[in-house]
Formats: structure tokens, C-alpha cells, sequence
């Protein structure tokens, strides 16, 4: 979970009711959140609740923790980065987080590379700070914003900061569903699939 908004663990409970889940990874600190915790521990179970900060590895997969730095309660500033390599590329995932984590991030990991970045907060301009871009050279970003959403994500400055660094991206809206396909030894290819729009 990369941090408590509604939008990233809103099923959380139904998926602990319905699935054997054996480990919940969530961000330093948001154990603490009364909300969070109100969400999950009726379902919990048989499930381990292990909160993660930078540094630590992510057992059994090939990702790395390189946020939150410090505890919080599971807000935008306190998501959970992780970054690993699938099919040949690496990959970084960074949930909510706004530009100032992102800066904290490229302060202690100067040597951070990845190969396709998850864009921070659907697109926002609150998030994908251009010295983050520079830094980490992405050769694809990957906006998920819903259709017709409300907050008109993905912001365009957002998408001036991808073409003035010259990073193509997929976008939900235009491409639909995302996908990266791959088998080991093999190099992997995009798909990309779009429903009809039900409106």
C-alpha cells in the first residue's frame, strides 16, 4: 500500500476478506493512522502488517524501498517509492509523492537511474519536479488518471516538464490499460488496451 488515500487502499479490506494475503507492506508510520487501521484490522487475520522505509528490500522481489525517509501517517508525503528491474528494465513506483520527497529522494540516491517512472500523483504538478526528471532519465512515463476525472489530471505542466526532457508516456486516458509483457531471457513489449468509454 503506498500510502492511506482512499484511491490506493479503498478495497484493501475486501481484498484481505477474500484473499489469503500473507504480508501487507505499507509505509513507516501508517500503522498509526486510526483511519488506516479501522480500514484493515477486522480482515487482518493471518496477515503480517510490515511497515517499510528507504533502504529496505522487499523479501521474495526484486524491489527496493527508497521512501519515506522519516514516519508519518500515511499521507501523500509519507507514499511508499519502490524501484526494481522487470523484463530488462528497471522501474520506479512512487504513489503519491509530491516534488519535495521526490527531491529528497534524488539527494540521497544521486546515482538513481530507471528506465520507466510511474509519474507521482496521477500527473499532478504537485509531483514529477523537473530536477527529479533530469535525474533519473526515464526513458517512458507511465500516467494512471482516470477519464473525465475531476481534478483534470494530468496537469500540463506536468506534460511540458515530459517534453522538455523528452520522455514519451503512456496515459490511461489515451492508452488504456498499460501493460509490459515479458519472459525471462526474452525483451519484453508494450501492450496497451482501451475499452469503449461507457459514457
Amino acid at each position: 500500500m503506498s500510502h492511506q488515500d482512499a484511491d490506493h487502499v479503498g478495497f484493501v479490506g475486501d481484498v484481505l476478506k477474500t484473499m489469503a494475503v500473507k504480508r501487507l507492506y505499507i509505509p513507516w508510520g501508517m500503522a498509526a493512522n486510526p483511519q488506516f487501521m479501522q480500514r484493515i484490522r477486522p480482515n487482518l487475520n493471518q496477515t503480517q502488517l510490515i511497515s517499510v522505509r528507504a533502504g529496505q528490500t522487499i523479501p521474495g522481489t526484486h524491489l527496493k524501498v527508497v521512501h519515506p525517509f522519516t514516519p508519518g501517517l500515511g499521507g501523500n508525503e509519507d507514499s511508499m517509492v519502490l524501484t526494481g528491474q522487470y523484463g530488462g528494465l528497471q522501474f520506479m513506483f512512487t504513489g503519491d509523492l509530491g516534488q519535495d520527497g521526490e527531491k529528497k529522494i534524488i539527494a540521497h540516491y544521486p546515482q538513481l537511474r530507471t528506465d520507466v517512472l510511474k509519474l507521482g500523483h496521477h500527473g499532478s504538478k504537485t509531483s514529477s519536479a523537473p530536477e527529479f526528471i533530469q535525474a533519473l532519465q526515464p526513458k517512458v512515463g507511465i500516467i494512471s488518471a482516470g477519464r473525465h476525472n475531476r481534478y483534470g489530471h494530468p496537469n500540463q505542466e506536468t506534460l511540458a516538464t515530459l517534453a522538455q526532457q523528452h520522455v514519451p508516456y503512456f496515459n490511461t486516458q489515451t492508452n488504456g490499460m498499460i501493460r509490459y509483457r515479458f519472459r525471462a531471457h526474452h525483451p519484453g513489449y508494450w501492450e496497451t488496451v482501451m475499452k469503449e468509454d461507457a459514457t
